[in-house]
């Protein structure tokens, strides 16, 4: 487990560090984006920083706190009313771009919501989770590769289950069979889908490092957020087991946004670029990517701050060839949707 002093110190130095970076977060207005969004703005000189979010009121009220925090900072709302659709993702990518910024350091995502009802579709053919979780996010990403690039030492940090990922469908990868559309098959593939997804970005964009966190239990409200769909379970969820977990076992939401920060800077989780220098020149180490690799580029990490390798079903993912149908498809998914016809990465 990586110290919480240790993760202290290193924040307070990115000042010196990275005392300007330019970040996009995608899920700050509440919860762990929030928290994080919060640690970045204190523990940086004169960050700028697109917040994406659904209420400009809400949007509002949180650069006012931002604003408080640290007068130096440049906080600039990108307003995307409805994130279950991959359309308002490159949306708010264009709404970015239109600023005008030269670089993005730190792409930050985490919007989301728990749900134990089953599939409810967009307009677009897509199951409103499974898009918040992955296609939204994943287009927001490819849609901020230049930007990307263009960073000394860009980081994607997404957090989801890095590390719990799970069973596929390779036959339908969509989810659209009724037997797959249940909500733990969603919650299970989803991650899968992250991690290989961003595996072989890291091969394309050896610039930038790619990190899929799973933040544990966040004491942040998500929890009573949930969408349940059983009036009994509703009851157990929010009168029983609510109030027992925030007992006993809940991360405090600032912890968690310390570690994120943390996550989203530390030279640990360097680029395949990065790490490929370093080893030549026998410098710092850097952790084991998602594959087993060290310095791949692409790290799965758990709530300590730990690399886990999950080659219990990734392993056979890679194998089989599934992880290039979950790329191919993503793409279909893209191009049935938005009307795109290449993969110009």
């Amino acid at each position: 487990m990586v110290k919480l002093a240790a993760i202290k110190q290193a924040n307070a130095a990115l000042k010196t560090s990275l005392p300007s970076p330019t970040a996009v977060v995608a899920g700050g207005t509440a919860g762990i984006g929030l928290a994080f969004l919060t640690e970045l703005a204190a523990q940086t000189a004169s960050p700028t920083i697109y917040i994406i979010g659904r209420s400009s009121a809400n949007l509002a009220t949180i650069i006012a706190s931002l604003t408080t925090l640290n007068p130096a900072g440049t906080y600039i709302p990108i307003v995307t009313p409805d994130l279950t659709l991959v359309s308002n993702f490159r949306d708010a990518a264009k709404q970015i771009l239109a600023h005008g910024p030269k670089k993005v350091d730190i792409l930050f995502l985490s919007p989301g919501y728990l749900s134990f009802t089953p599939r409810q579709e967009s307009p677009e053919g897509l199951d409103k989770l499974s898009t918040l979780r992955y296609y939204g996010r994943m287009r927001l990403v490819l849609d901020l590769l230049p930007l990307l690039d263009a960073a000394p030492a860009p980081r994607v940090l997404n957090v989801l289950a890095g590390g719990k990922e799970g069973k596929v469908h390779a036959d339908d990868l969509g989810l659209r069979d009724p037997a797959h559309n249940g909500f733990i098959i969603a919650a299970v593939s989803t991650p899968t889908y992250t991690t290989v997804f961003f595996e072989k970005l890291a091969r394309l964009h050896p610039k930038i490092s790619f990190v899929h966190s799973y933040p544990g239990a966040v004491k942040t409200g998500l929890l009573n957020r949930t969408e349940v769909g059983w009036p009994v379970l509703s009851f157990l969820l929010y009168w029983v087991v609510i109030p027992l977990i925030g007992w006993l076992v809940l991360i405090p939401a600032k912890e968690s946004g310390e570690r994120h920060l943390w996550a989203a800077t530390a030279g640990v989780f360097a680029s395949r670029e990065v790490a490929a220098a370093a080893a030549a020149a026998g410098k710092a180490e850097v952790e084991v990517g998602s594959d087993g690799v060290r310095g791949s580029g692409t790290y799965t990490v758990n709530e300590k701050g730990e690399t886990v390798v999950n080659d219990e079903v990734l392993k056979e993912i890679r194998e089989t060839g599934v992880d290039e149908k979950i790329w191919e498809h993503t793409f279909e998914e893209y191009k049935r949707i938005l009307g795109e016809n290449s993969e110009d990465l």
